[in-house]
Parts: structure tokens; sequence; C-alpha cells
């Protein structure tokens, strides 16, 4: 249960940040990538190292491998588009995202 308000809470700061998605259409595309997961790698981190997450000892380390992790495996867009989808969703999301990042996650914890 944690971990799902963990990733919750993780993903909620980075919808709250998510004005740049808004402008997709206005901007250079690559631009907007790298800025989409400029905002996702900030809003996650926020929101991920002030939990604690069970088993894990360097919490900071662990939010930085799993940021990692979400922005090698999706684009900017993609993780723009999951947190939009997710967000709403509350736990229910959290529970999805941590179903689809699970490997990620046992790897990051692991080390």
């Amino acid at each position: 249960m944690l971990r799902h308000l963990l990733i919750t809470a993780a993903a909620a700061s980075f919808a709250a940040a998510m004005p740049l998605a808004a402008q997709a259409q206005e901007q250079d595309p690559v631009k907007l990538e790298r800025d989409l997961k400029e905002q996702f790698v900030e809003g996650f981190s926020k929101g991920c190292v002030r939990g604690e997450t069970p088993g894990v000892f360097d919490q900071p380390a662990y939010c930085s491998c799993l940021s990692d992790a979400y922005t090698n495996r999706y684009n900017g867009f993609a993780l723009a588009q999951i947190s939009n989808l997710s967000g709403p969703m509350g736990p229910k999301g959290a529970e999805l995202v941590n179903l689809m990042m699970a490997p990620e996650m046992a790897s990051c914890a692991a080390q």
C-alpha cells in the first residue's frame, strides 16, 4: 500500500506540472519531448523522495533509478499520457503503473 501511495504522490507531482503537454502544437517536437521528460523527472523525484519504500535503504538512489527506468522505457509524450490517464484513477491508477513497472521497481530496490 505504501508503495502505491508513493507512486501516486510522484505521479500527482508530475501531473500538476503538465502545462507543457497543452503546448504540444506550439513547440518544436524535439524540445517538447525533452521538456516533458525533464518535467517528469522533476515531479516524480519530488514525490518519490518524500516516501519510504519498504526494504529500500537509500530512497533518493531508488527514486533516481526508477526515474531513469521510466525515461528509458517511455518517451516524454507517453509519460505525459500515462500520468494524465492514471492520475485521476487514484490508487487504481497507481496499481496499474506499478504493474507496468514491476520489473524496474524490483531491480531498483535490489540495488
